[in-house]
């Protein structure tokens, strides 16, 4: 036996890719009623638009009013697309020691729409924060680092804990907050690094947490 089997120091070795597919019915949800919702309703918009700027009525004031709330309204097609988009989508996370990296990618109708990589050896923690947590937001699930240049860098894995969370019965509250803590320490073990987690274990409905 060599040294460092001996002492233990040889290096975490991991090689794991896991996806996150969307289900036949959020596909379904997604391509056929959000999307082209989207479309509508953003070709709607700007026929309303047109139609408000150049009508004889409109004054001066009327017309800069227009233009305040157009980002207010052009939310809307936008928010209708992106959630569309992410209902369709499949995540692949790939985490390899002979490459030295942790990649992300985000695939659509089998084309790949997005993909982060970043250097495996900058890895530092997981992060899991439930909404309105101590640093306030939205809940979320992140592997973070630190760059080659030391910039930080955050991946999101929040979907991940999505097959976890359909294996379990019981109070959607719980399942939320067990699919985040599992999920957490689960990338914190693959990864060998430490978990921050501030889910409230504690609100778990007790015969579900024993369980």
């Amino acid at each position: 036996m060599s040294e460092d089997v001996f002492w233990n120091t040889v290096d975490h070795v991991i090689e794991h890719e896991e996806s996150v597919v969307p289900t036949a019915s959020e596909h379904a949800f997604g391509s056929w009623v959000l999307r082209p919702s989207a479309i509508m309703v953003g070709t709607y918009i700007i026929f309303q638009y047109i139609d408000f700027f150049f009508h004889a009525d409109s004054t001066n004031k009327d017309r800069i009013l227009s233009f305040c709330l157009t980002p207010c309204l052009a939310a809307i097609p936008l928010s209708l697309l992106y959630f569309g988009s992410l209902m369709i989508s499949t995540e692949t996370l790939r985490i390899s020691t002979s490459k030295g990296t942790i990649e992300k990618s985000t695939i659509i109708h089998g084309e790949v729409k997005e993909e982060e990589s970043y250097p495996l050896k900058g890895v530092e923690r997981v992060l899991v924060r439930e909404n309105f947590g101590e640093e306030g937001g939205k809940h979320h699930l992140t592997i973070q680092g630190t760059g080659l240049r030391l910039e930080k860098w955050s991946i999101d894995v929040s979907r991940f804990r999505k097959p976890l969370y359909k294996q379990m019965k019981g109070n959607s509250f719980d399942r939320f907050r067990i699919s985040m803590q599992k999920t957490g320490e689960r990338f914190a073990d693959i990864l060998d690094v430490e978990l921050d987690s501030n889910i409230q274990m504690d609100k778990v409905t007790p015969w579900f947490r024993r369980k």
